[in-house]
């Protein structure tokens, strides 16, 4: 499992817009505290931003092709919600196939269909 953080902020780049949380590992104990370390959650998010992240990480290793992203499904800066259904395209084009977890109070389905490798790899739970 790898991980990876998507707060963007106005104007920021990639790099600024995304964190590594954790490489890929299979050591719980380096994840619990990856995850206890990551940077507090803003208010923006740049969703295509994660997945090129993310999708880096992947394409890196032979051994992975699954991705499971958690959003409300909205892209707040870095682009439009259309960049992030790009962006997803381009790595299931490439063999990563992309889960989807909805959650929050308002939820972008539609989205998040779009960003899924099928309608059933969406999941929402809302708040």
């Amino acid at each position: 499992v790898g991980i990876v953080t998507f707060n963007g902020c106005p104007g920021c780049s990639v790099a600024d817009s995304t964190q590594l949380v954790s490489p890929l590992t299979a050591n719980s104990t380096e994840l619990y505290l990856a995850i206890d370390a990551r940077q507090a959650a803003t208010n923006a998010t740049c969703i295509s931003c994660g997945l090129e992240l993310a999708g880096a990480m992947l394409n890196a290793t032979e051994r992975f092709s699954l991705m499971v992203m958690l959003s409300d499904g909205t892209q707040t800066v870095g682009g439009t919600d259309q960049k992030a259904i790009f962006v997803a395209e381009q790595l299931r084009d490439t063999g990563i196939a992309i889960a989807a977890i909805g959650f929050g109070e308002y939820i972008d389905e539609l989205v998040l269909q779009d960003i899924a490798s099928a309608p059933s790899s969406v999941y929402v739970h809302s708040s």
